[in-house]
């Protein structure tokens, strides 16, 4: 049906008479210098000034609105887009892996009259290919009949033998379907894509709708607009019933392949708003046939699994031997019938192009009728009369390799030169089964916001449907299409240029909302099941895996590293702004060589007090690539590796955290700019720093419960100040000591970000002993080393273990042995000379080296404490990461 012939159906009186010659009539406001194209079709103006019946209400709102307050709107919409971090990674992208999603205001909107038509469409196509999944792992019927070519089957990568004849849930491998469609010469909605095994995009689409319907809320609600929360419930109450135990209240993980994947945003977004738990294969295993997830409290059965991997990379053992993404032995806990997937392993087969030219033969042969929705007009060049047809008038088509892989491309035949021509054309006589052939559609135009100003892009659509299960007081079709329920919306894709036609986001691509608009108000769905009874109180979420763990202390312990060499280089840096002269300040040249011990100098850096130390301007360049450098234990690295955890543990801190930690880089440039360039220029871009960092800890310590993950977070960060400080300590004071004291003792308490308690209760008067005690020995600074292990100590009680032991956990031991050594200390005894002792921290033995050989436990003590929660809480981590200072 053509969106002509939906619109004489549109109920009378919603579109008055007059209104398309009154359209025609008026000025167009902002869509004034829209320009359309001649010869093909738009989908807001049917002709030059003239606006389809379908946007006639959002033309009406919009035009009210204005291009000032719209142009306001969408910059704060695009702010929060960033600041919330919605990204799509691109491959083989040198410059920037995730780039933020490209979304447009302007929505793609469907009368319902006309998306009757496509929903029918969708519904017969997904109960097709579902039929035909089916049968493919199962009796083969379409080899019976020769209604495909065997090296169709048996040549496809994704044809997976291992899957053969495996029971699944309801007869239904496909579970999830979606489909992209474009307008054709006739302006009819034609498939060029089907989408069977891990379909990607219904998060994105539900973002956009965030977005979109709070800058166009008015005309949202006067287009009468139907909701998106109606799928996903339907969705997860289809993953509910695949749950062959439990299935009252199911375990259900998403399985993601990490943020290395291009939608890894959509992974993390859609686990947490339909509430599950976000694995990836490295927090599954398989015990006696059974799936089972790595947990702080121990492996919890696992009852489904929605999986956004590919097909082969879900089990290592029986599909891909190359595999380090997927759980060894998942095949057989299907086979066995103790787990579910959706979609079921295999159904990336009907993903081929090739499948298109035989569908419509298999419709006639499987259902009896023909497709709703057309498909492209699509040859397999492995059949010689295909191949002669195409190469007759080779410059209409598209050529697309059988079976996709994903460093293979498509080909517009039109836009190669002829050299190129012939080179596909000897590639494709050399392996013509290798090969389809489709007619290249035109795509249908639409305005895009361009910097205020409406100009024409091509667009696709993207459509979902999900199984279902007949209600009670529903009534099933004869047709039996009713088993899928599709979306009423979808993800509309924008070509990257005004003349191209490809819309992929890897090559740069945008995206639109889809309105599916009606001419009654339209009923609120919640995604929230109904109240049939009270639900049992809790104190606790989900359980957390020991990856989720893992990262959550790597990214307590990154952050605090951060904020301590933040510190330390900010100081420097207001040093070198002074008037007086650098190289004679006596506390500059102890904290230059703590950087050496820490690896951030060269060697050259020496003890204080020997005289071959360079002068500190001489270190200004050092100084430069710590802040700015990419090297490891550089400022600019460490946050990146900060950023990259928070990434993978988006799904467990707080949003606000999220935006705070994804803005971590963006204060400090990859290279300082400008000739004259120096070190104390970099004084802003550390505040700026110690800011933000500031506001994550602020806001994880008020926004996350007191769960394992947070435990974990903190004692990340508690270890991690303990090494700082003590190192700094050790460093700077273990060594001879300096003519004048007190200027160091100031600059370690500024940096330690405890000056002002230190003078609130000792004025001005800069001693040493009082200095320690405050930053060494004092429970009641949450900046001294004491108070991080008093926390440490109560953290580390609260970890899940046997609790009918006889003696404490190694871990207990640790933090209460330090405790107590640091509650008996004398600080006044360790502060005296004394030259009869070594420190392994200080290279020259020092007049206090019993306060350095205190302080030279401390690093030890933590990194062993370090490991031994490695190795009895994050085994399971997909990755180790090892303290390099």
């Amino acid at each position: 049906m053509s969106p002509e012939e939906a619109s004489k159906s549109i109920p009378a009186g919603a579109v008055p008479p007059a209104g398309v010659d009154a359209q025609k009539k008026k000025k167009l406001g902002i869509f004034e210098s829209y320009q359309v194209g001649t010869g093909g079709y738009d989908e807001m103006f049917s002709a030059p000034g003239v606006v389809r019946p379908a946007y006639l209400p959002f033309f009406s709102n919009v035009e009210k609105l204005g291009s000032d307050r719209l142009r306001a709107r969408w910059e704060r919409a695009q702010h929060n887009l960033r600041d919330i971090g919605v990204t799509y990674t691109i491959y083989n992208d040198r410059q920037e892996n995730n780039r933020p999603w490209e979304l447009d205001p302007i929505p793609l909107i469907l009368h319902e009259n006309e998306w009757r038509h496509l929903e029918k469409g969708i519904q017969q196509r997904a109960f097709l290919l579902n039929a035909l999944l089916h049968d493919l792992y199962g009796t083969q019927r379409i080899l019976q009949q020769a209604l495909l070519p065997p090296e169709l089957i048996y040549a496809h990568p994704n044809f997976l033998r291992a899957c053969h004849n495996i029971r699944i849930p309801d007869d239904r491998p496909l579970q999830i379907y979606s489909v992209d469609l474009a307008r054709n010469h006739q302006g009819q909605w034609t498939v060029f894509s089907d989408r069977t095994q891990a379909p990607s995009g219904a998060g994105y689409a539900l973002e956009n709708r965030t977005i979109v319907s709070d800058i166009l809320s008015e005309a949202f609600q006067e287009c009468k607009v139907e909701r998106l929360a109606a799928y996903f419930r339907r969705l997860k109450e289809t993953l509910f019933h695949l749950a062959r135990r439990h299935q009252e209240n199911p375990r259900v993980v998403l399985l993601s392949s990490g943020p290395h994947n291009e939608t890894y945003f959509e992974h993390f977004y859609l686990a947490r708003y339909l509430g599950f738990t976000l694995s990836q294969g490295a927090d599954l295993t398989v015990r006696d046939g059974q799936i089972f997830l790595k947990t702080l409290e121990g492996l919890l059965p696992v009852d489904v699994i929605l999986r956004r991997q590919d097909d082969d990379y879900c089990d290592p053992l029986e599909l891909n031997r190359y595999s380090v993404l997927g759980v060894a032995g998942l095949t057989q806990a299907v086979r066995e019938g103790n787990v579910s997937i959706a979609n079921a392993l295999g159904s990336g087969w009907c993903e081929s192009p090739a499948v298109l030219a035989f569908l419509p033969a298999i419709s006639r042969a499987f259902l009896g009728e023909e497709l709703i929705l057309p498909s492209v007009p699509t040859w397999w060049l492995g059949d010689k009369k295909a191949l002669q047809h195409v190469l007759s008038d080779f410059g209409r088509y598209v050529i697309k390799p059988s079976f996709p892989h994903f460093q293979r491309q498509n080909f517009f035949v039109s836009q190669l030169d002829l050299k190129d021509r012939e080179r596909l054309i000897q590639r494709i006589k050399a392996n013509p089964a290798s090969y389809v052939a489709q007619e290249q559609l035109p795509l249908s135009t639409m305005p895009i916001w361009n910097s205020g100003t409406p100009v024409p892009r091509r667009i696709c659509f993207r459509a979902y449907a999900t199984g279902t299960q007949q209600r009670e007081g529903e009534s099933a079709n004869s047709t039996g299409y009713d088993q899928y329920f599709v979306l009423r919306g979808g993800l509309t894709r924008v070509t990257n240029g005004a003349d191209s036609l490809v819309s992929s986001m890897q090559q740069g691509g945008g995206s639109k909302d889809t309105w599916i608009t009606s001419e009654r108000p339209r009923p609120h769905i919640s995604l929230l099941p109904p109240n049939k009874h009270d639900l049992p109180l809790r104190r606790s979420g989900m359980a957390l895996s020991s990856r989720v763990a893992d990262n959550m202390f790597w990214l307590g312990r990154y952050i605090e590293r951060v904020g301590g060499l933040t510190r330390t280089l900010r100081y420097l840096a207001m040093r070198f702004s002074s008037e007086d002269n650098i190289n004679l300040a006596p506390e500059i040249r102890p904290i230059l060589y703590h950087l050496r011990e820490l690896g951030y100098l060269p060697s050259y850096v020496r003890h204080p007090n020997h005289n071959e130390l360079p002068m500190p301007a001489q270190c200004e360049r050092e100084l430069l690539q710590i802040v700015h450098g990419n090297e490891q234990g550089h400022l600019r690295r460490t946050l990146q590796l900060a950023q990259q955890i928070a990434s993978q543990v988006r799904d467990t801190v707080s949003i606000d955290a999220w935006r705070i930690a994804y803005r971590l880089t963006s204060d400090i440039p990859a290279q300082p700019t400008g000739p004259h360039y120096r070190f104390v220029d970099t004084v802003d871009i550390l505040n700026n720093l110690i800011f933000t960092i500031a506001a994550f800890s602020g806001t994880s310590t008020e926004s996350m419960t007191r769960g394992p993950g947070w435990v974990f977070l903190d004692i990340g960060v508690r270890l991690e100040r303990a090494l700082h400080t003590s190192r700094l300590l050790a460093n700077c004071i273990g060594g001879k000591t300096l003519q004048e004291e007190g200027p160091l003792l100031e600059a370690l308490l500024e940096i330690a970000d405890s000056r002002m308690t230190y003078r609130s209760r000792y004025l001005n008067a800069m001693r040493l002993v009082p200095a320690i005690d405050l930053l060494v020995t004092d429970e009641s600074n949450p900046r001294s080393i004491a108070f991080q292990l008093v926390e440490l100590n109560s953290h580390v009680a609260r970890l899940p273990r046997e609790r009918n032991l006889p003696r404490l956990a190694p871990e207990e031991r640790i933090t209460l042995d330090l405790q107590t050594r640091f509650r008996l200390a004398d600080v006044a005894t360790l502060c005296e000379l004394n030259t009869s002792q070594r420190s392994t921290i200080t290279p020259i033995s020092g007049q206090r080296a019993r306060l350095a050989e205190f302080l030279d436990d401390i690093p030890k003590k933590m990194a062993e404490l370090s490991d031994i929660l490695s190795q009895r809480y994050f085994n399971h981590a997909i990755s180790t990461r090892h303290d390099s200072l």
